[in-house]
This record gives structure tokens, C-alpha cells and sequence, in this order.
């Protein structure tokens, strides 16, 4: 089963439970009145009240010099069904290094590779009416002494909590633009397969699963580009799975699986993976081979073939018998 990390990272929604009086601690939030009248709004029809509010978009891929200046435009659609006040704010975040995906961010801090300090919104905080969308602007400002490389932030939008929901618990939602910038210089490409495999030998019963472990080792992003093919006893290819949006980021292992479910299969099969090369290594194939036994099939095979010899020797003992009774 595809892992969804574009949050499987190309848009994520957070939810954490938190004291909402750990929220209203230090200086009120401005009302966001003024802040309407710095950015671009409109008002859309038709939006359908959900309780949430959209953000894109979620992803931004950037290459930029040392001192260099950017300004990217991100969009805030409100859904809540009433006016709501948003909190924008910048974090560094980076990804496990354990295969399992999970994401952490650094709040206040630095992330290993961060790009907090180089991003400005235009605005921290806006008021917002169901159905209307602003268009936020975001300086980027890279030092000229920035390390070479790609650096992680994420420009995240939050609700208010509401003043009779302070003194409690409140469920906060946040949701984020990703930022993936890299810093122009003698940057490195490379990468590793740390492992492919199917999730069993035997499959009784259908879909095969295939495990992909790709570990980036150098400093920038890397996306895996190949296929999978699935060849029969013969090694004819029977099936064609392309692998798409899989982003590894830097330092970071990725791990994924990938559903073979075809109509019908049955004998031998053997998995072929082959992925590109990056930073000019050679293209990687490996293979995994497996079985498929579907369980149910094999056992009518079974029953009709047993019951289709009994019958047959019903018919000649009858048959001989009968021979028998004639002489």
C-alpha cells in the first residue's frame, strides 16, 4: 500500500490536542482587520462549509544564489462556515532518517538544515469570512554566507482558538507550504538502495506487496525515478508499475510500498526493479522473486479434479459390473 508522505510531503494536515490556555499565553494576536488591506482577497461562491480551510500551494521547490531575494505567493482559502482568525508563522522541519516517515518540527528552533530566519510573511495573522481566499506574499532572503545545499521550513497556517474555548482544551489544525530550498554551489547528488524485496515468498492470496528502501546521502533532494516490472516463469513481462512522487530528501531514508494486484496470477513471478541513476552512479535493477497460490482457486482445481476421478471410477466399476452381470 502507497504510503501517503507528501503530507507522503505535498500536503499535510496536523492535529494536536493542547492546552488552549498554553495558546493564549503572552501578548493577544493582532485582529487581523488591518492586515486585510496588505493582501490581495476574493470571494468565492459555491464553497462548501467543511469546518477547515485550504492552503496552496503546498509545495515550493526552489533554487537560489547566496543573497539572493524571493517572493512567492501563497493562498489561504477559509471553509469554516463563519469568520475565523489565522495565525501564520514559519518552522524548520526535517524527516526521520529510520524509513518510517515521520516528520518533526523545531517550533521556536533550528532544524538541522534550516531556512527559518530566511522567511518572511507579509503577515502574521488575517481575518478571513467563508468562501474568501487571500493571496499572501513571502520574502525569501538567503544569506550571502548560506551553507551550499538544500534547506527544509514550512510557512504553516493555524486557526485562533476562540475566546470561550481558551480556558480548556482546544483542537488546533495546521496546515503548511512546504519549502524546499536549495543553496546554488558545489552541491552533492547520490544516493543509495538499501533494500527490495516482497513482503512474502508464497502469496495465497492477492495483492503482492514490494518494499523499496532508498537512502539519500548527499545535499539536495533526490527523486527516484524506475518501474517495476512483473515477468512470469517465461520472463515475459505481464505487468508495469512506474514509480512517481517520490521525494527523498537530504540525510533522510524513505521507504515504500508498492501494491502489485492484478486480475488473476498464478505460478512463479519474479519482481524487476530498476531505478535510475543519479549524480551520474548507474542505473540500479535488482530482482525479488515470489509465488502466487491463490488459496481459493487452487482448492476448486483440487475438489473438481478429485470429485471428476471419483466419478470416473463410479462409471467404469459400474461399467465392469455390469459386464459381468452380462456373461
Amino acid at each position: 500500500m502507497r504510503r501517503v508522505f507528501w503530507i507522503k510531503l505535498s500536503v499535510f494536515l496536523l492535529l494536536a490536542l493542547v492546552p488552549a490556555s498554553m495558546l493564549s499565553a503572552g501578548a493577544e494576536p493582532e485582529t487581523g482587520t488591518g492586515s486585510r488591506k496588505k493582501v490581495t482577497i476574493n470571494q468565492h461562491g459555491g464553497i462548501e462549509v467543511r469546518g477547515d480551510f485550504q492552503v496552496g500551494p503546498t509545495r515550493f521547490v526552489l533554487d537560489m544564489d547566496p543573497g539572493e531575494e524571493r517572493t512567492i505567493q501563497v493562498k489561504l482559502l477559509s471553509r469554516q462556515g463563519e469568520q475565523r482568525n489565522f495565525e501564520i508563522g514559519v518552522e524548520d522541519f526535517s524527516v526521520s532518517d529510520d524509513g518510517t516517515d515521520s516528520v518533526q518540527f523545531y517550533g521556536n528552533g533550528n532544524g538541522p538544515f534550516s531556512a527559518r530566519s530566511w522567511i518572511q510573511p507579509e503577515i502574521s495573522t488575517i481575518n478571513l469570512d467563508h468562501g474568501e481566499e487571500a493571496t499572501i506574499s513571502v520574502k525569501i532572503t538567503v544569506p550571502k554566507n548560506a551553507a551550499v545545499g538544500e534547506h527544509y521550513s514550512v510557512v504553516l497556517f493555524q486557526r485562533t482558538p476562540k475566546e470561550n474555548a481558551r480556558a480548556g482544551f482546544n483542537m488546533i489544525s495546521r496546515v503548511g507550504a512546504l519549502i524546499l530550498l536549495t543553496v546554488r554551489g558545489d552541491t552533492v547528488t547520490e544516493g543509495t538502495l538499501q533494500q527490495f524485496s516482497t513482503s512474502k515468498r508464497v502469496y495465497f492470496a492477492l495483492p503482492a506487496q514490494f518494499l523499496i528502501q532508498y537512502r539519500n546521502t548527499g545535499t539536495v533532494h533526490i527523486v527516484p525515478r524506475g518501474k517495476i516490472e512483473i515477468k512470469n516463469m517465461f520472463g515475459i513481462t505481464v505487468d508495469e508499475i512506474p514509480l512517481r512522487d517520490w521525494y527523498v530528501l537530504r540525510s533522510s531514508t524513505r521507504r515504500r510500498e508498492i501494491v502489485w494486484l492484478p486480475r488473476f496470477a498464478l505460478g512463479y513471478y519474479t519482481a524487476q526493479l530498476s531505478i535510475s541513476g543519479v549524480g551520474g552512479e548507474p542505473d540500479i535493477r535488482i530482482g525479488a522473486p515470489f509465488w502466487v497460490i491463490p488459496a481459493l482457486p487452487v482448492l476448486l482445481a483440487i475438489i473438481a479434479i478429485f470429485g471428476a476421478s471419483f466419478l470416473v471410477q463410479i462409471f467404469f466399476s459400474r461399467f465392469e459390473i455390469k459386464k459381468k452381470k452380462e456373461r
